[in-house]
């Protein structure tokens, strides 16, 4: 609005040769004017200049007030939660866009609507409620659960806060969807499920480990006596049929012993390259001629290098347990499917399965189309002694075997099962670029007796009485002693001879690998012959290799024993090269 400027003139003059220019809103009065006159226009002009600054005043305002509802708009719009702004009444004003295509609708779908077609109707009430505590200035967040348009629930954390909206008090809903989180915390649980079983497994297989080895070892003075009893009788004789009885519960014992090694991952008999297509064909071969006719075999070969660095042995004997108990599965009938693939596991994918590592894996999957494994029993079927078998017809240590070898081997193995659908068994083992040769056969020699002079040390007194009855009954010189420091002492003493020592492993004040490092310092050319309860393991192969020169596994039978000695007593003085692989 333009100012009025009051001017008194009393008459209209020349100005520098021009008349005076006067603005139309300009008011002219005569210098004779009436004073009151002259007030009214002032006060008029004073009023016109207040009510300027105020329009500029009140276009800056609308202009900040436009530019802040934006930054509110786009501020509630960027947002990923869902913002819901209600009134009293509990009807909907407005929603941003992605909180409405959380709950699968558009803005404009809820916008006019109840809230409480959001909720569930068991919580529909608590939005009634909402408005008076949401003043607390603390707020809180809950969970809630929101209704998406089909009717899916979302699970989320919410907290209402009062707002303006419009002008008018109002309520704003705040809800944050928890779906990833509640995965997080899913995922979580399950790793950490899965990680309490690897411990599990592990505590109960040093536990298997120790009862294999103690029970090993009073199989051995068993077996000896046992042996002995049939060494000194006729087959016609009573003793003999004491003694053959004996002989063939110790064997029947010493092969639960060897599972219950392979179970505690204390046993690799060999580490050569070993192809898994060869094994595989030998199991399915020896299936196809003891399942009859009712079960048909399937083999799918899609790994281009399927060799690994193992024992062929223990291989055999893992996909012949998941053999057998897929047939049992499957009953009289059904499909039994071998499937081979190399892959690669990632740091990603390894990182979400517990005791699979990164690397370069031949997988074998082994599918039957049996009833499938119930999911309460999924997660024990590797446990010692767990089968679903009736009474008498499994002792529950085959799957536990094959989880110990498999572990051994540096591998993993899964189950995936659906009940009703069938079981498959997934073997991770880490793949080798070394192709296996052909096998050479061995010459075994038929045991004799012999003669010389040999050292017995076992911690074990029935052990080392029944060893040392066995040696004597073979020809030989023997002499006792109970621990590592004892075994040094008589070999030190020139006046007693030892041509050969047998030497336990497992000893309490001296360990079997640091006596034997006393002893190859005292005598270099030493002959000793390892035994021990436990499987033929890493720490075996090390003693070996620095200069033992035969392995016994306990227990072993008086032919065994018989041969080692035999070959290690030639005259020669030198120890054939397969003398160091044997073993039960």
């Amino acid at each position: 609005m333009p100012h009025t400027t009051c001017v008194l003139l009393e008459s209209v003059v020349e100005y520098s040769g021009s008349p005076l220019h006067v603005s139309a809103s300009d008011v002219v009065l005569a210098k004779n004017c009436d004073p009151n006159e002259l007030l009214v226009y002032c006060e008029k002009g004073r009023w016109e200049r207040v009510l300027s600054r105020v329009e500029h005043l009140l276009k800056t305002r609308t202009s900040d007030l436009r530019e802040s509802e934006a930054q509110f708009r786009g501020l509630f719009e960027i947002l990923p939660d869902i913002l819901v702004i209600y009134d009293f009444q509990g009807t909907i004003q407005c929603i941003n866009a992605a909180g409405a295509r959380q709950l699968q609708y558009s803005p404009d779908d809820l916008v006019g609507k109840p809230l409480a077609m959001l909720y569930p109707a068991t919580e529909s009430i608590e939005i009634r409620s909402s408005w008076p505590a949401c003043f607390s200035p603390d707020g809180h967040w809950s969970e809630a659960i929101l209704l998406g348009r089909d009717g899916s629930q979302v699970c989320t954390e919410k907290t209402v806060r009062p707002v303006r909206f419009g002008g008018k008090p109002h309520m704003l809903l705040i809800a944050r969807d928890l779906s990833g989180r509640k995965q997080m915390e899913a995922d979580k649980a399950k790793l950490e499920q899965q990680l309490r079983q690897v411990q599990k497994m592990e505590a109960i297989g040093r536990l298997a480990s120790g009862v294999a080895h103690d029970m090993n070892n009073i199989m051995t003075a068993i077996l000896s006596h046992a042996s002995l009893l049939k060494s000194r009788s006729e087959p016609e004789d009573g003793a003999w049929t004491v003694g053959n009885v004996i002989e063939k519960a110790v064997r029947r014992g010493r092969e639960l012993t060897s599972q219950l090694l392979g179970f505690a991952r204390q046993g690799k008999h060999h580490h050569v390259p070993v192809d898994l297509h060869d094994v595989i064909r030998e199991v399915v071969h020896l299936l196809e001629r003891t399942m009859g006719k009712t079960i048909a075999f399937q083999m799918e070969f899609n790994a281009g290098q399927p060799w690994i660095e193992g024992d062929p042995n223990q291989m055999f004997q893992v996909f012949m347990n998941l053999s057998v108990n897929a047939c049992d599965a499957m009953g009289t009938s059904g499909e039994l499917r071998f499937a081979t693939s190399n892959e690669t596991v990632s740091d990603m994918q390894a990182s979400h399965v517990p005791g699979l590592y990164p690397g370069d894996y031949v997988v074998v999957r082994v599918t039957d189309s049996g009833e499938g494994i119930p999911a309460e029993v999924q997660g024990k079927i590797f446990e010692p002694f767990f089968s679903t078998k009736e009474s008498g017809k499994g002792s529950g240590m085959g799957l536990a075997m094959v989880y110990g070898i498999v572990k051994n081997h540096r591998g993993y193995i899964g189950v995936t099962s659906t009940f009703g659908a069938g079981t498959t068994m997934k073997v991770y083992l880490p793949a080798s670029s070394q192709v296996p040769s052909k096998p050479l056969v061995s010459q075994k020699s038929a045991p004799s007796k012999g003669t010389g002079h040999i050292l017995v040390v076992d911690d074990e007194r029935e052990v080392a009485e029944a060893t040392s009855a066995v040696l004597k009954y073979l020809g030989y010189q023997v002499a006792v002693v109970l621990n590592g420091k004892e075994a040094i002492e008589y070999c030190q003493d020139a006046r007693n001879q030892v041509d050969i020592v047998v030497l336990d492993m497992v000893m309490p004040d001296m360990p079997g690998p640091e006596c034997f490092a006393h002893l190859k310092q005292w005598i270099p050319d030493i002959k000793v012959i390892l035994c021990t309860g436990y499987d033929r393991n890493h720490a075996v192969q090390e003693l070996l290799n620095q200069g033992v020169v035969a392995f016994l596994q306990k227990p072993y039978e008086i032919d065994q024993i018989a041969k080692v000695c035999v070959e290690l007593s030639q005259p020669t003085g030198q120890c054939p090269d397969h003398v160091s692989s044997l073993s039960s």
